[in-house]
């Protein structure tokens, strides 16, 4: 699992230009778990992302990834192998022109035998849904949406057991964010790679096992995408959308319509009704 205890973290601290990004965050992630980490422009998700592979290192507390506090820095290659993170652009993720030596790249610098690289690199295209026929193509000509799913596989193909998204499709159209939250769920259904999902997409939000809500650097609010979305007004406050089938629910329920106010999707909405409203 991942550990955070009563962690701090200051940029440019000790100076005039000190801002408190991360105040005092407690949060378990098990193996396993698909995790969604919500919150405002600014509330500290991507910095507390970067302290999940010791990009970043706590100013005060920890973060223990299987056991490794990434404060100790002979660990640190050890925790950006069981913890790979894919962000927000995918052309400033690449790193070589071929599709199939993105993918090689991360594996080369872990040593791997050129014979198992091979073997990743089929692996890995095959997992996020690039066919290994597109391994020669440069990588210039793919998709928004494929791209990042190139990058994943680059992450794949070092066999982490966590998968951080920092916000790995707010730069892309629907289809391509689509296609990276297929991705992330199968991943972690099929294959067990625990995933930490930074979105402001409430719908893919929705997917979660957990969310975790933050706010000035704070958790705020932690639970299942149910029990978090229920709760409208609080979300509004926190200036955050909930999905369009929980708001319409919310709206129905105001208007004295005996309506569950925890539902998600549109499924959930066209149960609820038939169950509640006469016949024809």
């Amino acid at each position: 699992m991942i550990e955070i205890c009563n962690l701090h973290f200051e940029y440019n601290k000790g100076t005039a230009a000190e801002i408190h990004a991360l105040c005092g965050i407690e949060a378990v992630i098990h193996k396993g778990e698909f995790i969604a980490v919500l919150g405002h422009n600014g509330c500290g998700k991507s910095t507390l992302a970067e302290h999940l592979n010791a990009l970043l290192v706590p100013c005060e507390g920890d973060v223990m990834v299987e056991g490794k506090n990434t404060r100790d820095h002979e660990n640190i290659w050890e925790i950006r192998k069981l913890c790979g993170m894919v962000f927000q652009n995918p052309d400033n993720q690449m790193v070589a022109t071929v599709v199939e030596e993105e993918v090689a790249f991360g594996p080369e610098n872990l040593g791997v035998p050129p014979e198992d690289i091979r073997k990743r690199v089929d692996m890995a295209l095959e997992a996020v849904g690039i066919g290994v026929e597109k391994a020669k193509a440069s990588s210039s000509l793919l998709s928004g949406g494929q791209k990042q799913r190139l990058a994943i596989a680059g992450i794949i193909a070092m066999h982490p057991q966590y998968i951080i998204f920092d916000e790995a499709t707010s730069m892309l159209d629907p289809h391509g964010r689509q296609e990276v939250l297929k991705t992330a769920k199968k991943l972690n259904k099929e294959d067990g790679v625990t995933v930490i999902y930074i979105t402001h997409s409430m719908e893919e939000a929705v997917s979660a096992d957990r969310i975790i809500v933050m706010e000035k650097g704070k958790v705020v609010m932690e639970g299942k995408p149910a029990e978090i979305f229920s709760q409208v007004e609080k979300m509004k406050k926190l200036r955050l959308d909930v999905p369009p089938m929980t708001e319409l629910a919310y709206k129905l329920k105001k208007e004295g319509l005996d309506i569950s106010e925890d539902i998600l999707t549109i499924d959930e909405m066209e149960e609820c009704l038939v169950s509640i409203l006469p016949p024809d």
